[in-house]
């Protein structure tokens, strides 16, 4: 669906997951910190910032935040579309889709009206909680906005959104995390006991203690000659062996370590066991643990050994009981995935939030921007893009037509001085 990636370049914005309702595992830590900011301009200002589209009392929300959320609600709402008509393969067709028994039009206004009220209420609670951004959380939500609009900058202004409006976007997040860790993280009214958290680190990890040992040559990733394969192969056996005899997997570990140490390096001391484990998603996320362990650990009986391979790796693994960690291995893995796992009651607790407060929206900004509105000016966006990059390739391909053509003309050209000269020199060979 091309035109509904080209929208999902908003989603960037979210910086947690469960604050306002987008984002992932991977965008939830505050990393913006890391995104370079363009060289500092005055901030883009349009009229959309000034105008309210949602009021509580003094605070407010901005219509060119209430269009973010439109444009976040129509992702949402191309990626309910998608699961009933994979055939789906522009933003009106998404349009023209009904949506839990609503059309999808009013389904993206009551997702970006919802959004935005969740928004104000969570400011509201940020204030009530004596909660403030430091300057380095504004330093870090502002660069990563210009960030962002220096990307995509054209986008945002063809549907409405001025770099300010991203902004007050990233704020309202930033100020939604705090909230949301005052509360869910240690020590917060709803942070969970040690119980609770080893019964979610369970749902989600497998603790181990292994051995790797390579198939392939790490430098060039082929397959390892059949001479080196099965050295490999009888030292991952004498390991497994050891380890069954009852050897202690941190202490088979070191020994690995110290007997493949180069010329001049030293290991650091050991240290506890703990510092051994290795803590495995359950669900195989296709890029760090290999397929072929994840299977094993969600199977495998606790303080059970095994030696499983595939085509890279040989690994001699324990499966450990999470009782085996210390609460605070336990409690650090917790709170990376409080996001992730509090997201929807967060969410909940927010609209009851909101739904406390005496709200006003905007019928004339609620009006205005409509998600045909958006999708519109989104659409004819692309259109004038993809017009651009036809015209700059068909210039292009002029230009290299005209380098060609004078290239051949000065080298016919070359051709007819070579020849007149030769026949020249032939004259002159006569004559004489």
């Amino acid at each position: 669906m091309r035109k509904i990636k080209v929208l999902a370049l908003l989603l960037a914005l979210c910086l947690m997951v469960g604050v306002t309702g987008c984002g992932s595992k991977e965008d939830s830590a505050l990393g913006a910190s890391d995104v370079s900011a363009p060289e500092e301009q005055p901030v883009e200002t349009n009229a959309q910032d000034t105008t309210a589209a949602l009021t509580a009392g003094e605070d407010t929300i901005s219509a060119g935040v209430y269009i973010i959320n439109i444009m976040t609600g129509i992702n949402e709402a191309g990626s309910k579309a998608v699961t009933i008509n994979p055939l789906i393969s522009s933003l009106d067709e998404v349009l023209a889709t009904d949506l839990d028994g609503i059309s999808a039009s009013d389904y993206i206004k009551e997702f970006a009206s919802a959004a935005s009220a969740r928004q104000l209420a969570t400011h509201k609670k940020f204030v009530e909680l004596g909660l403030t951004l430091s300057e380095s959380d504004i330093s870090t939500y502002e660069n990563y906005a210009r960030s962002i609009y220096a990307q995509s900058g054209d986008l945002y202004r063809a549907t409405g959104v001025s770099e300010q409006a991203v902004m007050d976007y990233n704020r309202l997040s930033l100020e939604s995390y705090q909230v949301f860790q005052h509360l869910y993280g240690e020590g917060g009214e709803y942070d969970a006991t040690i119980e609770e958290k080893r019964a979610t680190f369970d749902e989600n990890y497998n603790l181990a203690e292994m051995l790797v040992f390579y198939k392939i040559d790490t430098t060039t990733y082929e397959p390892l000659a059949e001479d080196l394969l099965a050295e490999v192969e009888i030292q991952a056996e004498d390991y497994y062996q050891r380890a069954l005899s009852g050897e202690s997997m941190a202490d088979l570990l070191f020994d690995k370590a110290s007997s493949e140490l180069g010329e001049g390096e030293e290991l650091p001391e050991r240290g506890s066991d703990e510092e051994y484990y290795m803590v495995v998603d359950k669900v195989d996320n296709g890029y760090y643990y290999p397929s072929v362990l994840i299977e094993h650990l969600n199977t495998a009986e606790n303080d059970s050994i095994a030696k499983i391979e595939d085509e890279h790796y040989i690994i001699v693994v324990r499966k450990l009981s999470s009782d085996s960690a210390s609460d605070e291995l336990i409690s650090n893995y917790y709170s990376q995935m409080l996001p992730t796992v509090k997201a929807q009651e967060y969410s909940d607790l927010a609209t009851s939030w909101s739904e406390e407060l005496s709200i006003t929206y905007s019928a004339d900004v609620l009006n205005t921007f409509t998600p045909e509105k958006v999708v519109a000016d989104t659409n004819a966006y692309d259109e004038a893009l993809a017009a651009q990059n036809e015209a700059a390739q068909s210039a292009a391909s002029e230009s290299a037509a005209t380098e060609s053509s004078a290239s051949e003309s000065s080298a016919s050209e070359s051709a007819a001085s070579e020849s007149a000269a030769s026949e020249s020199a032939a004259s002159e060979s006569a004559a004489g």
